[in-house]
């Protein structure tokens, strides 16, 4: 029944090489010495780019991803074999796996998370790569709260700076122009804080203008 389903799911090429093996683990044995090892320049390309991956402009999310697909592409390069019974032996093999990537994706974080990577190295048992992504990802949701909160409170502050700014520009220009004009002399009238542009004489008189002897315009 095992033999006839491990047939079953092979290639003909392949079936016709197991074909007289006489148990399953003599099949399965074949297979793994063909088809279990990994291929070396595959797998140094893999391993390079972990070592050469870090998060940079990317979120959080984003640099999970990339190195998630690699470390799937790894799974399928390298069969990962472990102990399938009750003993405890397949948690114990794999603990090691895990440890090991969830080092590779702490190395890569920006130094913003420098604090919270710190806290789980110093943990006594280290948490999987996924435990560690959502206190991560948790971590990245407040700073980007904290910083849009931020942001609206100094654009409040320089708004209102420009505005008292910009009054007392205004306060000053009209000090100094009035200043400035109290102490002009225009020629034609003889008459201090006089301006050309209000002198009747140049510009002409009004309508409704009402003469008087002091002649003032």
């Amino acid at each position: 029944m095992v033999i006839s389903s491990l047939l079953n799911s092979l290639s003909k090429d392949i079936v016709d090489s197991v074909l007289y093996s006489k148990t399953a683990m003599d099949i399965w044995t074949e297979l793994e010495a063909r088809f279990g090892q990994c291929n070396g320049a595959q797998l140094y390309r893999l391993q390079k780019e972990l070592s050469e991956m870090i998060q940079g402009s990317s979120d959080m999310a984003s640099y999970y991803t990339k190195m998630k697909k690699i470390w799937d592409e790894l799974d399928t390069t390298c069969v990962h074999y472990s102990c399938d019974c009750t003993c405890g032996g397949k948690a114990k093999t794999l603990k090691p796996l895990q440890d090991g990537r969830l080092i590779q994706f702490l190395i890569g974080l920006n130094e913003t998370y420098g604090a919270l990577r710190s806290s789980i190295l110093m943990l006594s048992s280290l948490p999987t790569v996924n435990q560690a992504y959502s206190l991560l990802i948790q971590d990245e949701t407040q700073r980007e709260i904290y910083i849009g909160v931020h942001s609206v409170e100094s654009a409040f502050m320089a708004s209102q700076q420009q505005f008292h700014s910009q009054k007392n520009r205004e306060g000053k220009f009209k000090g100094t122009l009035n200043a400035n004009k109290s102490n002009m002399f225009f020629n034609y009238c003889k008459k201090l804080g006089h301006t050309i542009d209000k002198c009747y004489r140049i510009v002409g008189f009004p309508p409704d203008f009402k003469f008087t002897k002091s002649k003032k315009y």
